[in-house]
């Protein structure tokens, strides 16, 4: 049963409050504890001078039980990107992934306690569908707080938007429409390392900024064409994400982008485990508390929180990466202290300057 629906805008106050916890508040405990499975297809569309052309597309699944949940990404045109398949998951406070290559022939993990280091870094693909199926009225902090799902990974204005939602009306209030406009004071506050670690253009990074800057002020809408109904559930039929994009590479040009999902099958979930697994012998990044062990799984399961350190080799220290860290740095130095720290330095050399002054014209 399918049906098409409007609701009423409701704006969600106090966005962006608490990005350090964005997954661990905004994707956990923010999720609604109803178990569902859905299944479809994913589209990437682009409009160069009138003509529409698809570029990504891939098929998905995704599980949710309780406050736990899966994705799964498989690219159906794969040669445009390295990774063929994906698997993403929250289970338990960690978030695993395993990422397949060459046609599913290797393959690597990925396990973690930053969960919102890890959103960060997914495809929109995985956002996209976080933001659709995994959030409900009941708990919109997930929205607010949640990396917009239109741009790339690690852009750093993931979390500079501010957002409108109109909920559906029928359980479990998923949301229906979603206007993201582009936040000026939050941009201003973007720390010129998450600018270079996107960029990565040396003296341009600013410049390009401000470029794409310019391109959002039409800012970009999540909307939902048709839904349909199982087990007293209401879910997204059809639903649509439009912006515009800015592409830096091999010269700079804006233009519509589009992101299509269609449902094909809901269900209860097929399996209660959403680990995903590995191939045998495949390499696995373990990161806890900030520090890094890698390690191979000899049957292709992750292993248990704490042992990696145990059978695993320590890896150097990763530079903080994208604009969640930066950003969180930024709003958690003591600005009044620093400010005074920086008015008695200030006065101080103005003394001295002031007394050379006075002695070279004695």
């Amino acid at each position: 049963m399918q049906r098409t629906a409007a609701g009423t805008i409701e704006p969600v106050k106090n966005v962006r409050q608490k990005l350090v916890i964005v997954l661990a508040v905004g994707l956990t405990q923010e999720l609604m504890a109803t178990d569902f499975q859905v299944s479809g297809q994913q589209e990437i569309r682009v409009v160069l001078n009138s003509s529409t052309s698809s570029v990504v597309t891939a098929t998905f699944t995704l599980i949710c039980i309780g406050t736990n949940w899966a994705i799964s990404i498989f690219y159906t045109n794969s040669g445009v990107r390295a990774v063929t398949e994906e698997s993403i998951a929250l289970v338990d406070g960690r978030s695993y992934t395993a990422e397949w290559y060459a046609g599913g022939t290797s393959c690597g993990g990925f396990v973690t306690d930053r969960h919102w280091d890890r959103l960060d870094a997914a495809t929109e693909f995985v956002r996209v569908l976080a933001g659709a199926f995994l959030t409900s009225k009941d708990r919109p902090g997930s929205v607010s707080n949640a990396p917009v799902g239109f741009l790339p990974p690690r852009h750093p204005a993931l979390y500079c938007y501010r957002s409108e939602v109109a909920w559906s009306s029928e359980p479990p209030l998923l949301p229906e429409r979603i206007r993201f406009h582009l936040d000026d004071g939050l941009c201003d506050q973007v720390p010129r390392e998450a600018l270079s670690y996107f960029f990565r253009s040396g003296y341009r990074d600013g410049s390009l900024f401000r470029r794409w800057r310019e391109t959002q002020k039409s800012g970009a809408e999540y909307s939902v064409s048709a839904w349909t109904n199982w087990g007293g559930l209401t879910v997204p039929h059809r639903a649509t994400l439009t912006h515009t994009h800015f592409e830096h590479f091999n010269g700079e040009q804006s233009f519509p982008r589009m992101h299509l999902i269609t449902v094909t099958n809901v269900q209860i979930p097929s399996s209660a485990t959403l680990v995903p697994t590995l191939l045998p012998g495949s390499s696995v990044r373990d990161v806890a508390a900030g520090i890094s062990y890698l390690y191979n799984s000899t049957d292709g399961t992750f292993l248990p929180e704490g042992q990696a350190k145990s059978v695993g080799t320590l890896l150097a220290k990763s530079p903080v990466p994208g604009p969640v860290a930066a950003l969180t740095r930024l709003r958690s130095i003591p600005w009044q202290s620093v400010l005074g720290i920086t008015v008695v330095a200030g006065a101080s050399v103005l003394v001295i300057l002031l007394w050379r002054l006075h002695a070279s014209r004695k």
